[in-house]
């Protein structure tokens, strides 16, 4: 027994001698310490967050935006004055045909009404309502006495137009945008028949209707009666200048059979 308590002492000495020495840092050191390293306060894993390097990808994207701001920027105002100019042209069109089919209206109105004392009344509300809103851009219109289908207007009633006259005795009435906005049957029907007062004031003493041949006799016809309509296009983008617009249009008075 002794020699195996003291074989058992031995072997302990000797693995004693073979342990590796101890240091003050082993006893200090916190395993915990290792643990705060990879956690956060709330014991989760934490993140080492890094800046990412910059692709060169996005640095061609924002040069692109740029230069399609640019490229905006320069284009944006042609293409505005194109569309607004294709706009414009087209308004100038649809006055130009309203224009032109006032003019046939009121020319209808008169071969109708022939030398009936409210002819040019009915002239000009046939023109008026043609024109429609244009009306507001109107600077006359003129009933005057042709002698064929391709007769003009008189140049002296269209030298009146930019006075107060109310027209050309024996040629020509002059009607102005004034007239169509207060048009009333009281201001026409200038007779031969009516005592002086009565014609005082009457819109159509230039050359009346009641005057006007409506009758074939012999070798004389009816009258032919001419519409000038005179209206203004006032330009916008300035791509159609503002100008005046122009339209006449004549037919003979149905003719009536002498009695």
């Amino acid at each position: 027994l002794d020699l195996a308590a003291r074989n058992d002492h031995d072997d302990r000495a000797a693995h004693d001698n073979h342990a590796p020495p101890t240091t003050d840092h082993d006893h200090d050191h916190d395993p915990a310490a290792d643990d705060h390293d990879h956690h956060d306060d709330t014991g989760a894993p934490s993140m080492l967050l890094t800046r990412a390097p910059r692709s060169p990808y996005a640095d061609n994207v924002a040069r692109e935006r740029g230069a399609s701001v640019v490229e905006a920027a320069l284009v944006a105002p042609l293409f505005f004055l194109f569309v607004f100019a294709i706009i414009e042209f087209g308004v100038f069109l649809f006055n130009t045909d309203a224009v032109a089919n006032s003019s046939r209206a009121a020319t209808r109105e008169a071969s109708t009404w022939a030398a009936s004392p409210l002819a040019d009344f009915n002239v000009l509300r046939a023109a008026n309502k043609s024109l429609g809103s244009l009306a507001a851009g109107v600077d006359a219109v003129v009933v005057f006495r042709g002698t064929s289908a391709s007769s003009p207007v008189p140049a002296a009633c269209v030298a009146q137009i930019s006075t107060t006259s109310r027209g050309v005795a024996g040629e020509c009435n002059i009607y102005r945008q004034a007239d169509l906005r207060s048009l009333n049957e009281a201001n026409f029907g200038w007779s031969d028949l009516n005592t002086v007062a009565e014609n005082l004031g009457k819109w159509d003493e230039s050359w009346p209707a009641t005057r006007r041949i409506e009758e074939i006799t012999g070798d004389v016809s009816p009258d032919w009666v001419g519409v000038y309509v005179q209206a203004r296009h006032k330009s916008v983008s300035g791509v159609v200048p503002s100008r005046k617009i122009k339209r006449t249009s004549l037919a003979q008075i149905e003719p009536q059979r002498a009695a």
